[in-house]
């Protein structure tokens, strides 16, 4: 007498449908994961081919056999101590959250770059580094995203601090007006984008209860499940931000954000004193702000934007020799990522987690387990 509803037959299958739908999720993330790893690689090569033309190979070679070896290892040391403050800021910007180890900071920091200089489709880890910790402190895991979120705005702030001062103290008659309007440009919208970001992120740290309501109105368009995840996520995610409204702890990651990039420039002048090119200190800092949009480019251990950024700087802003300046960018390349990229495989096993774990974590993304 009554009709069946026209899709009742399908709820007879519920087993076929989801092994059905499962393959079509694994199907969909390994297309993804193939495709970045596609795109990237071939970013690599066309940056590497810019970065290639017209080079004197001879001299490159000539200009590498000559490095001073103590001057490199120097370099080296310099860049390993960058991941120690960067787990030392780590810390304090857990602080809110509880004590954390600061050993545990530093394995899970190296291992984390490491993650995201090897696996090509994505910063893993970007999301491997809070996972990993909260499953070492109890931690919730999206409470110490956050900070992860405050480390990449600080960054900014330190990058563009040191910057400004650089334009301030420097005295470049040679640098031409385009590159150093460019670069007065470049600070002020870095900066200016910095403070309105710590200025979001204060809000949400002193009003954590605003940050669930704002998500539920943005994705209001989402399935009830998606909208329900993302807004339990930005609940906890809002209390890592705590450390945002703790003005000491908060003074105390910018000066180690500040100390972090100061230690990346010291590495990087070192690394091209070894090579005989040789320019003030503080005349790093553009070149590192060159280098972060290098690093920016998704390639696998950013390679080619690295290298093209560097000698674009080197001789666009000094009028360094080309082939010295590429010279330079191979070599400082080497020195800001293999070191850590072996030291963090080293530090895998002892972290308690394996390549096969890496790779669910970078599928799921950073939930809120403890565990």
């Amino acid at each position: 007498m009554f009709s069946k509803a026209p899709d009742e037959r399908v709820e007879r299958r519920p087993f076929g449908h989801r092994r059905r739908d499962a393959a079509v999720t694994i199907a969909s993330k390994l297309t993804s994961a193939t495709a970045k790893t596609v795109v990237g690689t071939l970013l690599a090569v066309a940056l590497l081919a810019l970065f290639f033309r017209g080079t004197d190979f001879r001299s490159i070679g000539a200009s590498l056999a000559a490095a001073r070896p103590e001057l490199l290892a120097l370099a080296i040391l310099t860049m390993l101590m960058t991941y120690a403050i960067r787990a030392f800021r780590w810390r304090v910007l857990l602080s809110p959250l509880g004590n954390a180890s600061l050993w545990n900071c530093f394995v899970t920091t190296v291992v984390g770059f490491m993650l995201n200089f090897l696996v090509p489709s994505g910063r893993v880890g970007e999301v491997a580094r809070p996972y990993l910790l909260a499953r070492k402190e109890g931690f919730l895991a999206s409470s110490a995203f956050a900070t992860i979120f405050v480390e990449r705005i600080l960054d900014l702030v330190a990058v563009a601090v040191l910057l400004g001062l650089w334009l301030m103290m420097a005295s470049r008659p040679d640098m031409s007006a385009e590159a150093l309007t460019g670069l007065k440009i470049g600070g002020w919208l870095g900066m200016i984008a910095a403070v309105a970001a710590i200025g979001v992120l204060w809000i949400f740290a002193r009003h954590p209860q605003t940050a669930p309501l704002v998500t539920a109105r943005v994705v209001f368009f989402l399935p009830r499940r998606w909208r329900e995840k993302l807004v339990s996520f930005s609940e906890t995610f809002a209390r890592g931000l705590a450390v945002v409204a703790h003005g000491r702890a908060f003074l105390a990651a910018i000066g180690l954000s500040i100390a972090v990039w100061l230690s990346i420039a010291l590495g990087f002048w070192l690394g091209a004193r070894s090579l005989g090119v040789s320019f003030p200190y503080q005349d790093t800092f553009p070149v590192i702000g060159f280098l972060t949009l290098g690093v920016l480019v998704p390639t696998p251990g950013a390679v080619g934007g690295y290298h093209y950024m560097c000698a674009l700087a080197l001789t666009t802003l000094f009028g360094t020799e080309d082939s010295a300046a590429k010279a330079v960018a191979l070599t400082n390349h080497a020195i800001a990522f293999l070191p850590v990229t072996i030291l963090g495989i080293l530090l895998l096993p002892p972290s308690g987690m394996s390549f096969s774990d890496i790779k669910k974590i970078g599928s799921s993304g950073p939930g809120d387990s403890k565990s």
